[in-house]
C-alpha cells in the first residue's frame, strides 16, 4: 500500500505569510526614494550656553535663568529668549547678577572681583 502525496503548487501558506509580514514591517513595497530624510527635523526648543569664570579656583556657583550649570559650565536655556540671566556666587568674591545676550553655543566670560572686607568699626572689648 502506498500513500499518495499531493503535489504543492505555488508557495506554502506559512512562507507567504512571513513574506507579507516582512513587507509590512519594512514600510511596504514602495520603490519611492524620499528626497528628504523622514522624521522630526525641528531644532530643539533649547540651546546650550556656557559660562567661564575667572579665577577658576573660585568654586563659584553659577546659574543661568535659575538653572545650575554642569561640570563644563554649560546649561540648556529656552531658545526663544534674547537674553539670559546670569547669577554667580563665590565665597570671598562679589556676587554677579546680570542679563547677557544669549546665542546657541556661546561662552560668556566673567572675571570675579574680590569682595570688600567688612569695616572694622566694631568697638574693642579690651576696655576695663
Amino acid at each position: 500500500m502506498s500513500i499518495a502525496r499531493r503535489v504543492l503548487r505555488g508557495t506554502p501558506l506559512l512562507v507567504s505569510a512571513a513574506g507579507a509580514i516582512v513587507t509590512i514591517a519594512s514600510g511596504g513595497c514602495s520603490k519611492v526614494v524620499h528626497p528628504h530624510p523622514v522624521g522630526n527635523l525641528m531644532p530643539p526648543p533649547t540651546m546650550e550656553v556656557c559660562v567661564q569664570v575667572t579665577p577658576a579656583d573660585a568654586a563659584a556657583q553659577v546659574t543661568l535663568d535659575g538653572q545650575a550649570v554642569d561640570e563644563r559650565g554649560c546649561a540648556y536655556v529656552d531658545r526663544g529668549m534674547d537674553t539670559v540671566t546670569v547669577d554667580i556666587q563665590a565665597e570671598g568674591y562679589a556676587p554677579v547678577h546680570e542679563s547677557a545676550p544669549a546665542e546657541a553655543g556661546q561662552t560668556l566670560q566673567y572675571t570675579l572681583t574680590p569682595a570688600e572686607a567688612p569695616p572694622d568699626d566694631a568697638p574693642a572689648d579690651d576696655a576695663p
